[in-house]
């Protein structure tokens, strides 16, 4: 199953960002979670409550599918919705496979809106999570 940490940053890497770092199965779990939003009748998923993340900050994240795309954005004092059409949660889904099958890096999932979603591997440890999350 894995773990994936999402955290909320203001001006992380010069963008509002919310950070979501995992390990291999972590990250995989998570794009199965993500092709969910596309595939099946899925079209809302409370990313705080998966068995697998660990959520920093006392965030509450939605993800959900739409027609039209809308990005990430907050939604209220700490919730979060993140909003995407089928093709974005497909791309977001393939960005984060890539992620699981390298030893280290990150990509852009969304930067669209007001809130930059940035997926990470091996490049924020548990000593920067402790310090930061």
């Amino acid at each position: 199953m894995g773990l994936v940490r999402v955290g909320f940053f203001q001006d992380f890497k010069s963008s509002d960002t919310l950070l979501i770092d995992g390990d291999s199965d972590g990250l995989r779990s998570l794009s199965r979670t993500f092709r969910q939003l596309t595939t099946t009748g899925t079209t809302l998923v409370a990313l705080h409550a998966l068995p697998f993340v660990e959520i920093h900050h006392g965030l509450q994240i939605h993800a959900s599918r739409s027609d039209r795309h809308a990005g990430a954005a907050f939604q209220g004092a700490g919730m979060i919705a993140w909003i995407c059409s089928e093709p974005a949660w497909e791309s977001a889904a393939d960005k984060v496979d890539v992620l699981s099958n390298k030893g280290s890096g990150h990509q852009y999932l969304d930067d669209s809106s007001d809130v930059t979603v940035m997926a990470s591997i091996a490049e924020y440890g548990e000593i920067w999570w402790q310090k930061h999350g």
